[in-house]
């Protein structure tokens, strides 16, 4: 629907998003989960009362560094960095 209503968006990569949290590009979600511990000191494993890591936890760590990813990207103003994943978004000038 994005694309089809003329918007620009950029996806990236898994790897990337996990070698920005944690250094690897193939980091487990036990390793995603370990790296939003010590930076965030949340631990949202006992906040779910959950005993395993699954969803919703392991979704929210990825949108935690999928937002930090864009906020970092944008704020330093590298923002060709964000087309390291499938760019399939489409300039179109559309009058509103």
């Amino acid at each position: 629907l994005l694309w089809k209503n003329g918007y620009n968006f950029s996806t990236v990569a898994p790897t990337v998003i996990k070698k920005y949290a944690t250094g690897k590009g193939n980091a487990s979600k036990e390793k995603m989960y370990e790296a939003f511990r010590e930076l965030t000191r949340l631990d949202i494993v006992d906040l779910y009362c959950s005993k395993s890591l699954g969803s919703p936890i392991t979704d929210i760590v990825d949108s935690y560094y999928i937002a930090m990813y864009m906020r970092d990207s944008i704020e330093n103003n590298d923002t060709g960095k964000l087309n390291r994943g499938t760019n399939i978004g489409r300039k179109i000038d559309k009058k509103l």
